[in-house]
């Protein structure tokens, strides 16, 4: 096993009530890019990041059913060990989740077989120090990441981001510290991909960082320094689009959305909003950001992402106060952008204009994000009933679906003609063979 420690200068102040906060070095990005990471490849079939390939939230050419049960139309059915709201990830015939164990203070990543739904590996990676974090929240919240060699997961613990790359064994590749974290509610952000790098967010309670490691190594290449609030942590995921001709690493939280260079983590340009904590993730299309949020301020805004510097006088298209999303992530549908809140709002958007189409309370309370397969949408509630429904001029609804494990705080993820989704205790994988169904015990 190869351990990575990079010297992180790491000073400590005194900030009062809860204990030190960590005071994070900003590290430039050299100038020397040479890497022996080898490509991020994807196969047509996987979901390797949290909202899939493009982190978008959709996969055009899936067809899976609208409706099972614990008999009908489940292709396998998995315990999984321990809690966690991280989404599956699928690369090729491997299923990954993280999850953690309270009781036993233990953080790991799991490997099933995505044919058989058996357990083919599960690494502890830690076995104490798990940070404070808000009832609703896991120790294991952060969905991983692959580039089709490795597999990157991030775990909160010890008062720092824990950044591991494994391989499809199951065995740990590298372990690095990222960066000082303070807790506030417990970790959200998860990790994405760009090039030679794994890119990790440390936005915490009076820390805020961005940082790009490199997928061989665990090296720290850069890393940036954001503007943190003393009071509350952030736990926005960032992603990186091609947006206005050029590669765009995109961050919302702490009263900003911001865009970085992925290369190097300068900034490109910002805007002020849309509220001081997220937890969800922006949608894209070329050349338009959606940003919802959040707490204790409530926007939704559509930006056009070809600034630079400040551009909140110039660059925010619309805007709106009325409905928007603290947890669940918005999702572009063609010209659309779908909103989903908290206590089961849903509100359609013109993208370009933020004319609203429709509005449609879907029922229950939601975080977990919303999914496009072909031409259906896919929203489990908290209690884990997953709702399905179309979304064009109208709101179609086109049915419920509840199986037998409780919890749908996970969001689901597809692949092929198969939905894969995580309740409180189980993995199931969906899909329309007919054949009896595997249920496997053994963890």
């Amino acid at each position: 096993m190869l351990r990575a420690f990079p010297l992180l200068m790491v000073t400590i102040v005194l900030s009062g009530c809860g204990g030190p906060t960590p005071v994070i070095e900003s590290i430039e990005a050299s100038g020397d890019t040479a890497s022996t990471a080898q490509p991020i490849v994807f196969g047509e079939t996987d979901w390797p990041l949290w909202r899939g390939q493009d982190q978008a939230g959709t996969l055009a050419s899936g067809s899976v059913p609208t409706t099972w049960s614990e008999s009908t139309n489940v292709i396998w059915k998995s315990p999984v060990a321990g809690r966690g709201h991280s989404s599956p990830i699928i690369v090729s015939d491997h299923v990954i989740v993280t999850t953690a164990d309270e009781k036993a203070q233990t953080q790991s990543v799991v490997g099933f077989n995505r044919n058989t739904g058996q357990q083919a590996w599960s690494t502890v990676i830690n076995t104490s120090d798990l940070p404070k974090k808000h009832r609703k929240n896991s120790f294991a919240s952060a969905t991983a990441a692959s580039d089709g060699h490795n597999i990157f997961a991030a775990f909160i613990n010890n008062q720092r981001l824990q950044v591991i790359a494994l391989d499809f064994d199951g065995q740990v590749v590298w372990d690095v510290d990222a960066g000082g974290f303070k807790s506030e509610h417990g970790p959200g952000s998860s990790p994405t991909l760009f090039e030679n790098y794994t890119i990790v967010c440390g936005d915490s309670r009076g820390v805020g960082f961005l940082a790009a490691l490199d997928r061989a190594t665990g090296e720290i290449v850069w890393r940036v320094n954001r503007e943190p609030s003393r009071s509350h942590g952030n736990y926005a995921s960032p992603v990186v689009a091609t947006l206005a001709g050029k590669p765009q690493l995109i961050l919302s939280g702490y009263n900003k959305t911001i865009s970085y260079d992925p290369r190097t983590g300068e900034e490109i340009w910002r805007v002020d909003g849309p509220s001081t904590v997220m937890a969800n993730t922006v949608a894209f299309s070329d050349p338009y950001v959606v940003v919802t949020g959040g707490y204790p301020e409530k926007s939704t805004m559509c930006i056009k992402a070809d600034g630079t510097g400040d551009v909140s006088n110039s660059h925010i298209v619309w805007s709106t106060s009325r409905n928007s999303a603290y947890v669940p992530s918005p999702i572009i549908d063609g010209e659309n952008v779908l909103v989903l809140t908290g206590d089961g709002i849903l509100v359609s958007y013109e993208l370009k204009s933020g004319k609203r189409n429709w509005q449609e309370r879907i029922g229950g309370n939601f975080s977990a994000s919303p999914i496009k397969v072909g031409e259906y949408f896919f929203v489990p509630n908290e209690n884990g009933e997953m709702v399905t429904f179309k979304a064009g001029s109208e709101f179609q609804s086109i049915g419920r679906n509840q199986l037998s494990s409780p919890g749908g705080m996970a969001s689901p993820a597809a692949s092929g003609n198969h939905l894969f989704i995580r309740t409180d205790g189980h993995l199931y994988c969906i899909g329309g063979e007919e054949k009896e169904v595997a249920v496997n015990t053994e963890q």
